[in-house]
This record gives C-alpha cells, sequence and structure tokens, in this order.
C-alpha cells in the first residue's frame, strides 16, 4: 500500500456513508428490537445510537483525511449529513419509546389501583347484600 493510499481518506468516508444508510433505514427496527427484547428499557434502545454516531465519526474522519490527501470528499459530507440526520432521528424515536414506557408503567398501576378499587366495593356490595333488616 503507497503513502498516498494509507493517509486516504476515502474508505473512512465510504464507511462512514454506509453506516449513515444502514441507521437511517434500519435505526428505528434496531432501536426497537433492543427496546423490546432488553424488557422495554429505554438504555437499551440508546444503545441503538452507536449506529449513527459511528456514521458520524467515520465520515468526520474521512472528510479531514480526504481534505489532507487533497481528494474529493462528497461521500464523506453525504455521510456526515445523513449521519446527523439519523442521529437526530433516532433520538426522537428513543425519547418516545421512553416516554411510552413511563405512561405505559404509570397507566398499569393505575389500573391495578382501580382493580383494587373495584374488588373493595364488591366486596362491600356482598357485605351489603348478606346483611339483615
Amino acid at each position: 500500500m503507497s503513502e498516498t493510499n494509507a493517509k486516504s481518506g476515502k474508505m473512512k468516508g465510504t464507511i462512514g456513508f454506509v453506516l449513515s444508510l444502514v441507521s437511517i433505514v434500519l435505526g428505528g427496527w434496531v432501536i426497537s428490537t433492543l427496546w423490546a427484547a432488553a424488557g422495554f428499557s429505554t438504555g437499551a434502545g440508546a444503545a441503538g445510537l452507536l449506529l449513527p454516531i459511528g456514521a458520524v465519526v467515520f465520515s468526520a474522519m474521512g472528510m479531514s483525511a480526504s481534505k489532507k490527501a487533497g481528494e474529493k470528499r462528497g461521500l464523506a459530507i453525504a455521510g456526515l449529513v445523513i449521519g446527523i440526520i439519523a442521529l437526530v432521528y433516532l433520538a426522537v424515536v428513543v425519547a418516545g419509546l421512553g416516554a411510552m414506557s413511563a405512561v405505559g408503567g404509570a397507566l398499569l398501576e393505575n389500573t391495578d389501583a382501580l382493580q383494587d378499587a373495584i374488588e373493595g366495593l364488591e366486596d362491600l356490595q356482598d357485605d351489603l347484600d348478606n346483611l339483615d333488616y
């Protein structure tokens, strides 16, 4: 491998571009799968943000190396833009899943409390029915 190829940023830019495309297309699916597999844990869903973060990092490294080598940087720039868009989009998805988990947990707690109240009313009705007048 020549010295020019070693300093080239084309490969890093290409990797960043591919990672950004994969993250924008499959990122929501990856996050929701991790979220569900970990028992609806928002932290596990946030692990899906590693893909667009990697895309942004590789694209930025590719841009820098391509600029130093005097090469074209179009693919690295495209990867950086798509990676940032994917990162923002998937951060909103993770936040939405976290909010959904919080609301779902509160609903379950309220449902349990409501069920207990209904059972208490049924017991009270049974006691009233058994009273002798």
